[in-house]
């Protein structure tokens, strides 16, 4: 949210939307370095012994470092159409290919339940990201592609500290050529792709149709919607996370995971209704003070998008169930037809509502989803 402020105050409002659609493009590639396998992360780490796991940790790097080398190539081709992203377009694959070792070990550091870790890690990474963009955004007036660098700078040094005390897998690591592993990571990730350009759709696709319909200024308010929605999907975070080695565990022991279920639900969704509803109040206040006048128009948006994002923390429960049992063409599958439903509601509530459209959308797009996946949960547990 500091960081927002800065960029907003700092940054002309089309400035601030050309963030926002650069962003939207961030969250797409960063997943894709991985080959979208970053739950398989998380599930060989309860199921396989630690050597196993190295050997699965050098093929999954090897395919990051393959697939950054595509993604930067990628990037050069469309740095030429599309010049005024040029700058960009140099920096999304390398930050992703960074990224994709610092949300490794993240993944490790959950299954470990070693919380104090992850949030100091995240702590580092928030740090020197925000004393860069001061230094080199609100001071020196660098232009708002330097946020970019910001976020580079902030991964590095966070990996480098990694990689000094606890990141034993990246100092072990060995660059990796097993057939075998890479057809587990393929069998998983590919799949997921469609969920990929699903997930990412339900998450980014209003910005684009806001971009279509009406301009940048417009963009700059769902970008700061979604920022400003990112600390509810950091309280989804920290409350689903703590979560996940408990409920795979209860399910790997054949334990009652379903009353589990229920259980982390209810208290996930009396801590977020909490939540919401000061931020929401907070919104109305702080957006004008913090951010300046010019983004009012994000008060309403950032509502609906805050609660949209407390359906994710819900969906984010009854879904490690899915993820367990790696049935993700059905993972997929929902994800898709919630997709779809955010493209066909926003697009529709257009002529009635205007703006404000892809946020009702997304909001009502993700309590479907959460609906659906917990009643597949349920199925597979009773």
């Amino acid at each position: 949210m500091l960081t927002s402020a800065i960029l907003a105050r700092s940054l002309s409002v089309e400035h601030f939307g050309q963030i926002g659609i650069a962003s939207a493009v961030l969250q797409f590639v960063t997943p894709c370095i991985v080959f979208n396998a970053l739950g398989l992360v998380a599930i060989n780490k309860v199921k396989l012994e630690k050597k196993s796991f190295q050997e699965f940790s050098n093929n999954y790097f090897t395919v990051a470092g393959i697939l950054t080398i595509v993604s930067f190539t990628a990037g050069q081709i469309l740095g030429g159409i599309y010049p005024a992203y040029g700058e960009v377009a140099y920096i999304i694959p390398i930050l992703s290919f960074v990224m994709a070792f610092n949300e490794f070990q993240n993944a490790e550091l959950i299954q470990e339940s070693k919380s104090l870790y992850y949030g100091l890690y995240i702590f580092i990474t928030r740090f020197v990201t925000i004393l860069f963009v001061v230094t080199a955004v609100y001071a020196l007036n660098y232009p708002w592609y330097a946020y970019f660098y910001a976020l580079l700078v902030g991964e590095l040094v966070s990996l480098i500290v990694r990689y000094k005390y606890h990141f034993n897998i990246l100092r072990n690591f060995r660059i990796s050529f097993d057939k075998k592993e890479f057809y587990e990571i393929l069998k998983y990730g590919l799949p997921l792709f469609f969920l990929l350009i699903a997930g990412w759709s339900l998450n980014s696709i209003d910005r684009f149709i806001v971009l279509k319909y009406f301009s940048l200024k417009e963009v700059a308010y769902y970008t700061l919607a979604y920022q400003l929605g990112m600390s509810i999907n950091l309280a989804n975070t920290a409350l689903t996370n703590s979560v996940v080695p408990i409920i795979y565990n209860a399910i790997h022991n054949n334990e009652n995971s379903l009353r589990l279920i229920n259980k982390y639900i209810a208290i996930y969704s009396s801590v977020i209704v909490a939540v919401i509803l000061v931020a929401s109040i907070s919104f109305t206040y702080l957006i004008p003070i913090v951010f300046g006048k010019s983004y009012h128009e994000s008060i309403r948006i950032s509502i609906f998008i805050a609660i949209a994002f407390g359906f994710v923390g819900v969906y984010r429960i009854p879904v490690l169930v899915i993820d367990f049992y790696k049935k993700n063409s059905l993972k997929t599958t929902l994800t898709i037809i919630a997709a779809v439903l955010n493209l066909v509601f926003s697009l529709y509530f257009i002529r009635d509502f205007g703006v404000m459209a892809p946020a009702y959308g997304t909001l009502l797009s993700y309590f479907l989803l959460a609906l659906a996946c917990y009643y597949y949960a349920y199925k597979e547990l009773r």
